[in-house]
């Protein structure tokens, strides 16, 4: 745990002091339960910093529902709760992922549909989420490094994420998961980069 701490703290200080006018953090918490083999849910809450660490982005409760479909294939519904320093936003989620594994390799596609609507201001939008992910877990340890990327499209591409990271197994019903992301926008020159940290428990 000291080690995936320091390891951490290293990307926070070292993103920060390139890139100070644009960084963040994103820590989450998500807890998971299998009803079957095929119905599963969870309900994540994740907290969001911008401007060198000093700023709330913004923080969310996300509860979700999904089904297996196939053993390859899955679908899952979801709600997100959203608060930043002057308004709240709801927004609904539809997720189709299909995953195909080779070995300790495996990618996958998930296309989410979102629709966000912010009460205060009587606007909506909705945006179709395209993500694509490779990763391999690396045998005998507890590490399963990934690389991926996540396109938003509204009418247009909108932006990008881009994400390198690892999952880290710390026992049979617990993981946590550290990246690094950066965002690159349509309407913009410059990008956005995070340094996130999770911690995901299966009930």
């Amino acid at each position: 745990m000291k080690k995936i701490a320091l390891f951490f703290a290293v990307v926070v200080c070292c993103t920060t002091s390139v890139y100070a006018d644009d960084f963040g953090s994103w820590l989450d918490l998500q807890l998971s339960h299998k009803f079957s083999d095929k119905v599963y849910s969870s309900i994540r809450f994740e907290h969001r910093t911008q401007n060198n660490l000093k700023d709330l982005d913004v923080w969310f409760i996300r509860p979700t529902i999904g089904y297996n479909l196939t053993s390859w294939l899955k679908a899952d519904v979801a709600y997100d709760f959203l608060r930043n320093e002057t308004s709240t936003t709801h927004r609904s989620l539809v997720a189709l992922t299909g995953t195909l594994r080779q070995g300790n390799l495996s990618a996958s596609i998930k296309e989410r549909w979102q629709y966000a609507y912010t009460p205060d201001t009587h606007t909506g939008s909705n945006t179709l989420r395209s993500k694509f992910t490779v990763a391999y877990s690396i045998p005998n340890t507890a590490f399963k490094p990934y690389v991926a990327m996540e396109v938003f499209t509204k009418k247009k591409w909108d932006k990008t994420r881009h994400y390198v990271g690892t999952e880290i197994k710390l026992n049979k019903h617990s993981s946590l998961d550290v990246f690094y992301m950066w965002y690159t926008f349509a309407n913009r020159d410059d990008a956005e980069h995070v340094a996130g940290l999770g911690y995901h428990l299966s009930l």
